[in-house]
């Protein structure tokens, strides 16, 4: 669907992200957490520790596809952006990685 198209990738082959992966340096991958969070919130942390050790296969997978498109797509859509960190917030509530607990 047009909607959420690739991404396009960078010479390193990373999507953009300069090679940075999942590590910590950059926030690799966590395109979508990122925006609807804001880089300066650690909650987008804490969803990248979901995703990495908890999160289905078929999520982090299509993550890993979808979500640096995903995340230029929801920019503009405060609404998108709401429900999207409703997800993200139920998702890690639980988590062993939220440790405000």
């Amino acid at each position: 669907e047009a909607m959420i198209a690739e991404a396009p990738k960078d010479e390193s082959g990373a999507g953009g992200m300069g090679g940075g992966g999942m590590g910590m340096g950059g926030g690799g991958m966590c395109w979508v957490a990122r925006e609807v969070y804001g880089d300066e919130n650690p909650r987008w942390l804490l969803f990248r520790a979901w995703l990495k050790t908890e999160a289905p296969a078929w999520l982090h997978d299509l993550y890993a596809s979808r979500g640096e498109a995903f995340a230029v797509w929801i920019k503009d859509k405060p609404a998108a952006k709401a429900v999207v960190r409703f997800l993200m917030d139920s998702a890690i509530a639980g988590s062993e990685a939220d440790t405000s607990r």
